[in-house]
């Protein structure tokens, strides 16, 4: 009488990062661990998605995953392993990495960054910067890729963490990311 079909995963997983959608990111992370033969138990997913990264040459050493999405105290990962990922995705030498890039939003355009870079000293980041954001009581984040001046493609990952709790310190702390970024995009390195 009735047939649905979902959208493709990628389709959805598109989604998801533009939305900042963490519970839908445990979703997929959950689906993709068991279509890979892996429990479906969310330490058997965590396990997973280490050996996913792990198995890109990444030093995973300090990351603590508490759960996939991040929600959950207790995560910790070294900015140096963010870096380290979207090198491999910007450098061409991974193309699943690199089509996941394409997906993330673009700074004063899409998704979580449609209302970010509004400064006139954040506007050499609108258009040209492409991020996945992170936000918990005290903590903010951005990492990913921008494009500079000179046309180099440039990834960043920068975290302002123990910033206080109120919405005031959450909001100045991003508007200095994407300051930084900001300046990334209008140099000439």
């Amino acid at each position: 009488l009735a047939e649905v079909e979902s959208a493709p995963a990628r389709d959805v997983l598109y989604e998801a990062i533009r939305s900042s959608d963490n519970a839908m990111v445990e979703q997929l992370a959950r689906l993709a661990a068991v279509a890979d033969g892996a429990d479906p138990d969310p330490a058997a997913v965590r396990d997973w998605v280490m050996e996913q990264v792990g198995a890109y040459g990444i030093d995973m050493t300090g990351v603590e995953l508490a759960d996939v999405s991040g929600l959950s105290g207790g995560s910790q990962i070294p900015v140096r392993v963010l870096g380290d990922l979207l090198v491999l995705g910007a450098d061409g030498s991974h193309p699943e990495l690199q089509d996941v890039l394409g997906g993330l939003p673009i700074a004063g355009y899409s998704g979580t960054l449609w209302d970010r870079f509004a400064l006139d000293r954040q506007a050499p980041g609108v258009g040209v910067a492409r991020a996945k954001t992170g936000s918990l009581p005290g903590v903010t984040s951005l990492a990913g890729i921008v494009v500079s001046q000179d046309g180099r493609l440039l990834s960043y990952a920068v975290i302002a963490d123990d910033i206080g709790r109120d919405g005031t310190s959450a909001l100045e702390a991003r508007s200095v990311i994407d300051s930084v970024v900001a300046e990334l995009a209008a140099c000439g390195c």
